[in-house]
């Protein structure tokens, strides 16, 4: 069903379209925990109009998708909320975010999209955690702080080095607008780079590698109903609050995104 649609503005799915080229978002069940995180539900002409179809829940559909080799050129990929690496779902689902990260990367791993897919694993916002860098004034709203963006190739230039670039999230706008020869949006993806730096196509693709440590997916509709306060005439032993596993580097990982590179994609 469709999300509170709000507004209207063009975005790089009408872009896509102009094209022809393929896109899904995958999302949330509607009215089950993170749906309002959909973005697209939120654009009048998406939810309503025809590319309604592209917007896909469960978000879990494309592992399905993965497997049956039907994923579109474009895929957004969002969590649902007991993984989304929020603090309140961390106790009953310790490492959730990672783990369905996991779960999509060794799908794509283990398919004959690896050579040809690039899969970018991005925040939605900082989460509220400490940073020792400030972050560049450049108007009222910009910037915040600091967001990780985690690529995941074939083909990587330096494989286990941070690249300290300084961009923005329309990086991954402007990605897909170089890989797939799109006009510009001309906001704040004009402002950044297309992440080509990172990648060394003159080289063979590199494997996969083992799975990353991953396990059957969350599903906030599978929450337990909470236990009923106790009557005040008992006196039952307080339940020990879960403490989270510790985390690995992308514990605070909230939305992820990936789309299929064409092979010919080669950027200067």
């Amino acid at each position: 069903s469709t999300g509170p649609a709000c507004t209207e503005l063009t975005t790089i799915f009408d872009v896509l379209d102009q094209k022809s080229i393929s896109w899904r978002y995958y999302a949330p069940k509607a009215g089950i925990g993170a749906s309002y995180w959909s973005g697209p539900d939120y654009v009048e002409h998406l939810a309503k109009g025809p590319d309604h179809v592209n917007l896909v829940s469960p978000g879990t559909k494309v592992l399905s998708d993965i497997a049956d080799g039907t994923l579109p050129a474009v895929s957004y990929v969002i969590p649902e909320e007991c993984a989304s690496d929020h603090p309140w779902p961390s106790a009953q689902y310790p490492q959730g975010g990672p783990k369905w990260v996991a779960e999509v990367t060794n799908a794509v791993g283990a398919s004959a999209y690896w050579q040809n897919t690039l899969i970018l694993v991005t925040w939605d916002d900082w989460g509220g955690w400490y940073d020792h860098v400030p972050p560049p004034i450049l108007n009222a709203n910009q910037a915040g702080f600091r967001v990780p963006l985690i690529i995941i190739s074939a083909y990587p230039a330096n494989p286990g080095i941070p690249d300290h670039t300084t961009r923005n999230q329309a990086s991954v706008l402007t990605a897909i607008e170089s890989i797939f020869g799109l006009r510009s949006l001309n906001q704040l993806d004009a402002q950044t780079d297309d992440l080509s730096a990172d990648f060394n196509f003159s080289q063979p693709p590199v494997s996969y590698g083992a799975p990353l440590p991953a396990r059957a997916h969350c599903s906030d509709s599978d929450a337990p109903t909470p236990t009923p306060e106790p009557s005040p005439s008992s006196s039952p032993e307080p339940t020990p609050i879960p403490t989270p596993t510790p985390s690995p580097e992308i514990v605070f990982l909230t939305s992820g995104t990936s789309w299929t590179v064409p092979s010919d994609w080669n950027p200067a």
